[in-house]
């Protein structure tokens, strides 16, 4: 068995593209078919940036999910593993997505990483209204080391 916790430091802009989030990636190799489990959670906000006649009182659409990259070098998402929340306005400012996944590998190198955007309705080019919710000390010698945010990835060889 390998298990493996990561998480996202500080924090990561969220705009109209679907991006890798650093530190959410958990990269390792198998010598036999296994069964991977993923686990975890991401905090989301609101950065709260004011849009003219409407100030932070908008919606944001949060588009995430899990990537598996396999041997072949090809990724591919997650079967089951995405997630569609809104964050209601900048008072309502933050969501919490819930990770959860499984899939089947054979032998060699593998890749699991979440993937995430952010974007509104409101009508205007609005990049980065959103962001992964970091510790800005998690680490910094001393520091909390409790980010909103953890992935846990769990190998279990197939007998």
């Amino acid at each position: 068995m390998q298990v493996f916790k990561v998480h996202h430091a500080g924090t990561h802009d969220l705009g109209p593209d679907m991006v890798k989030i650093p530190g959410l990636v958990v990269q390792f190799e198998v010598t036999a078919k296994s069964r991977v489990f993923i686990t975890g959670s991401v905090g989301i906000q609101h950065r709260k940036l004011p849009i003219k006649g409407i100030g932070d009182d908008y919606a944001i659409g949060i588009g995430a999910r899990l990537e598996h990259t396999g041997p072949d070098d090809v990724g591919r998402w997650i079967k089951g593993s995405k997630w569609g929340p809104n964050i209601v306005n900048g008072k309502h400012h933050y969501v919490i997505i819930p990770l959860s996944g499984y899939i089947e590998v054979v032998p060699g190198n593998h890749e699991i990483s979440f993937w995430a955007t952010a974007h509104t309705d409101v009508k205007g080019h609005y990049p980065y209204l959103a962001e992964i919710q970091g510790a800005d000390n998690s680490d910094d010698p001393g520091g909390t080391d409790d980010p909103y945010n953890q992935m846990i990835v769990t190998v279990l060889t197939i007998a």
